[in-house]
């Protein structure tokens, strides 16, 4: 199994840089003894049902990390007939199925129509053998792409050219991939678990979408936003660069970006936003920095303007404004942007830890109301911070806070006493910052960690780099600081994982 814990590099954040006051923009801990309130580590009871989505029915079963008495959702479906993952899409007969996820697999093809499949396993793929079902769609980031499965054959000799659909073109890769590659047939639809499609109002601004399956399974599959009735989902309206815990999130439907270099005039003066052309634009989305001794980064939602075609948009080619090129792919549509939408038009969703152990469920709510779980995310009540299931060494499962596997600076000419950069306006430990340094050895199906120190307190002495070689570092720009003695595994809580 691979490991799951969550890495961070000592890098600045790209999305937002803040500064990390400690200020919780969106998580609160509920108390588990209030009216109305889940109970402490059992079952969900009351208008919270919702959030203990999805339920496992005969065939297909909810994986969950089980800790106490409290288990969580990993998001991840096992079919038990057909012995895979599967995720809900819609199937070439029309109907919404559970059908194979594609990790760790892919389809490939050896032609130029991408019309002879191939099941590819990549090269660090944990399982000796291969998953005995495969799925690829047409234009697979659209909101209804079709999904078609292939059962997997018998293992084929390595093709000289592959071939990929990314749902535009077919086209061939620049390079076979390593791996091992199988034999491929189609699988019928009927196969595959049947999901019916239903809306559960929850608040007055949000109701969920639960997929139904005939085999009694239910399954969350997005908000939808009231009364419009239109999907939406957590989008990051500001963020303190402390993790998503600490972001304030509203529920705001597809959104056309600003983010781009093209514009609606023969003066690029104009900017156009783009969303992918088989997409429903809600809103159009702009990011606006907020100076300061630490400038944050907030989005801005304004309204949909006017379509605009395809011959009217120009970009700004070395300073020069043309007409996109007749050649370039015909993958957006494009919008101008309308008056400015106040944030509060969109409901707000705060993250609210449940539970009484020191490893507690988080949940998405709004009103007061758990509209959705978070999967695969636990608090840990201990450390203040949310933690991530990671296999160690010994062959457990634990939950560690945010760590980091490595670091280019060091305190000896050798390099072998690391030591870890901070930078003005980054979280610090419990703010979602890096707490933990640690080791991993090959567990035999990914990474495994071996040994954990904690970031110490900060360093004076010199400095240096390793950049294939171990060299002095007199400028680092950063401060730089020690780590603690090795501790020991069961400072972190176990969980264990429930797959199937």
């Amino acid at each position: 199994m691979k490991s799951l814990v969550r890495t961070t590099t000592f890098s600045a954040a790209a999305f937002v840089v803040a500064c990390t006051s400690g200020t919780n923009l969106g998580r609160t801990t509920e108390n588990p003894d209030a009216a109305g309130t889940d109970a402490a580590d059992g079952p969900d009871t009351g208008g919270d049902r919702i959030a203990i989505l999805p339920q496992s029915g005969s065939r297909l079963h909810a994986s969950t990390w089980k800790t106490g008495l409290l288990d969580v959702s990993t998001g991840k479906i096992w079919d038990s007939d057909k012995e895979v993952f599967c995720q809900p899409a819609l199937t070439e007969d029309g109907v919404r199925r559970c059908v194979p996820s594609s990790f760790p697999t892919a389809v490939v093809f050896t032609d130029a129509r991408c019309s002879v499949p191939l099941v590819h396993v990549g090269a660090g793929a944990c399982d000796a053998e291969p998953p005995p079902y495969a799925a690829y769609g047409d234009r697979p980031y659209c909101d209804a792409a079709t999904v078609h499965v292939v059962r997997t054959g018998a293992e084929a000799p390595v093709p000289a050219k592959i071939y990929e659909n990314d749902g535009v073109s077919c086209a061939e890769l620049s390079q076979v991939p390593a791996g091992r590659f199988y034999d491929a047939s189609p699988a019928a639809p009927e196969e595959w678990t049947r999901l019916e499609s239903s809306t559960e109002k929850v608040t007055e601004r949000l109701a969920i979408t639960v997929l139904t399956g005939d085999d009694g399974s239910r399954l969350d599959a997005g908000l939808r936003l009231l009364p419009e009735d239109v999907p939406c989902s957590d989008l990051a309206v500001e963020s303190t660069g402390g993790g998503y815990l600490r972001a304030r999130v509203r529920c705001v439907p597809s959104t056309a970006s600003l983010a781009t270099s093209y514009f609606a005039d023969p003066s690029c003066s104009t900017r156009v936003a783009t969303i992918d052309n088989c997409k429903a634009a809600g809103a159009v989305s702009d990011f606006e920095t907020i100076p300061g001794e630490c400038p944050r980064s907030t989005m801005k939602l304004l309204e949909l303007g006017r379509t605009v075609e395809r011959s009217e948009v120009t970009q700004n080619v070395n300073q020069v404004c043309e007409p996109l090129a007749s050649s370039y792919p015909d993958l957006y549509t494009y919008y101008v942007a309308g008056a400015p939408i106040d944030e509060s038009h969109f409901p707000e969703l705060v993250i609210r830890t449940r539970g009484t152990g020191r490893l507690q469920r988080t949940d998405m709510t709004s009103d007061g109301k758990t509209v959705a779980p978070l999967h695969a995310t636990l608090y840990d009540s201990t450390a203040g911070e949310e933690c991530f299931p990671s296999m160690f060494s010994d062959g457990k499962l634990r939950c560690v806070s945010v760590a980091a596997t490595s670091t280019s600076y060091f305190a000896d000419a050798t390099c072998t006493e690391p030591l870890w950069p901070t930078y003005p306006c980054e979280p610090g430990p419990g703010e979602g910052g890096t707490r933990w340094l640690l080791t991993s050895v090959n567990g035999g199906c990914g990474p495994a960690v071996d040994s954990i120190r904690p970031i110490g307190e900060a360093y004076a002495g010199p400095v240096f780099r390793l950049n294939q070689t171990c060299e002095p570092e007199p400028n680092p720009g950063a401060t730089l600081h020690v780590l603690g003695d090795v501790v020991p595994f069961d400072t972190f809580a176990e969980v264990e994982l429930v797959e199937r």
